[in-house]
């Protein structure tokens, strides 16, 4: 629009321009004597006629000439300066492309370099989040070897020193034989204990130094639980407590064996420690959408929400059972980080004074069809 505007007004100007040289050439060319006698006739009869006409008709014909050349000249300036104006609006915009530009790239550089600024924020908070959670683990780590230098140096010692002031009385041969027979539970108890709490600490370690190798196999489920109740059975029978079972015999897990009896072992443990004299202990197994479901039931003393939240979170907590047991505070937390590395979960549910039911999860293992030998 802008071009056909200057181009219009050029235009226009140079008409002007060739109207004015037109009537210049008319006043500047120089005739010949013919013409000359010619022009000088029909100028002395202008002459006369003009004075023939009145004083009136002179003036007007003299100011219409100076109107002409008002008008024109006026057109030419005003040509001039809207050139002008043009010219400069022309530039102007030029400018004002070129500044927003300029304003455009620097925006976006602005935004660039925010998003970098972003993208340096979101790390420093994940680095300080893992630098947190680092250090959370730390004082975890802390807290529980502190915890097992406590119970080597007091829940071993104790046993120990139990079973060599026995075996000092049996060498000085000052015991008889109904006070031995008398102390040979208590002596077998706490051997038990010392064992258990061995394979807890051992296993523990094992899974902090990232050594614990795992042997994922099929295998029945029945013989595992069967043997495992069996080592815990004395124990229940010192509280008088009954262990019950309702495991399918034809079930295959796919899952290391020595952890899934570990596993069990420390539920039951759990169960005959807060389970009251005279109380039962129900083992059993459900088949769940591809997983078995290994339940271990009692009816003791229960536990509060808050406890419940404790149990496989913070390591190394434990509470005196019915007949004042002692624990690690280490036997859950090994359930939960096995039974995880097996593909499982595992849950609880308790009611004060009701009792307590302890689930976890194994993956249920293809049947393989036993080779036939001809």
């Amino acid at each position: 629009m802008k071009r056909r505007i200057c181009t219009f007004f050029l235009l226009l100007f140079c008409c002007l321009l060739r109207l004015e040289a037109q009537e210049n050439s008319y006043l500047v060319k120089v005739p010949s004597y013919a013409e000359g006698q010619s022009i000088a006739s029909t100028v002395q009869q202008d002459d006369q006629r003009q004075a023939s006409l009145s004083p009136g008709i002179r003036g007007a014909s003299s100011e219409e000439g100076g109107v002409r050349d008002v008008l024109f000249y006026t057109m030419l300036f005003s040509t001039t300066v809207l050139l002008l104006l043009t010219t400069t609006l022309t530039i102007g915009r030029k400018r004002m492309r070129a500044i927003n530009g300029e304003l455009k790239a620097k925006n976006a550089e602005i935004r660039q370099k925010n998003h970098a600024l972003k993208e340096l924020h979101t790390r420093s908070r994940l680095q300080n989040e893992a630098m947190d959670e680092q250090r959370k683990a730390l004082e975890e780590m802390n807290r529980v070897k502190d915890k097992m230098f406590s119970i080597i140096a007091h829940d071993f010692r104790s046993p120990l020193n139990t079973i060599q002031g026995v075996l000092n009385l049996l060498h000085l041969d000052v015991l008889t034989p109904e006070e031995l027979k008398n102390m040979l539970p208590h002596l077998s108890q706490k051997v038990d204990h010392s064992i258990s709490l061995l394979d807890n600490l051992l296993n523990w370690a094992r899974t902090q130094m990232n050594g614990l190798k795992m042997n994922v196999i099929a295998f029945p489920l029945a013989p595992e639980i069967d043997e495992t109740v069996g080592m815990l059975l004395q124990l229940a029978n010192q509280k008088s407590i009954r262990i019950e079972k309702d495991i399918d015999p034809d079930i295959l897990v796919h899952a290391d064996p020595d952890m899934i009896q570990l596993v069990v072992r420390n539920l039951l443990s759990n169960a005959i420690k807060f389970t009251m004299p005279g109380g039962i202990i129900q083992v059993s197994t459900e088949q769940q959408n591809g997983l078995i479901a290994i339940s271990v039931s009692d009816n003791g003393i229960g536990m509060s929400e808050e406890v419940i939240a404790k149990l496989f979170t913070q390591t190394g907590y434990s509470t005196k059972g019915t007949s004042q047991e002692k624990g690690t505070g280490l036997g859950l937390a090994l359930c939960g980080e096995f039974v995880r590395r097996n593909g499982g979960n595992i849950w609880v549910e308790s009611e004060e004074g009701k009792g307590t039911t302890f689930y976890f999860t194994v993956p249920v293992a293809e049947m393989v069809q036993e080779p036939s030998y001809s």
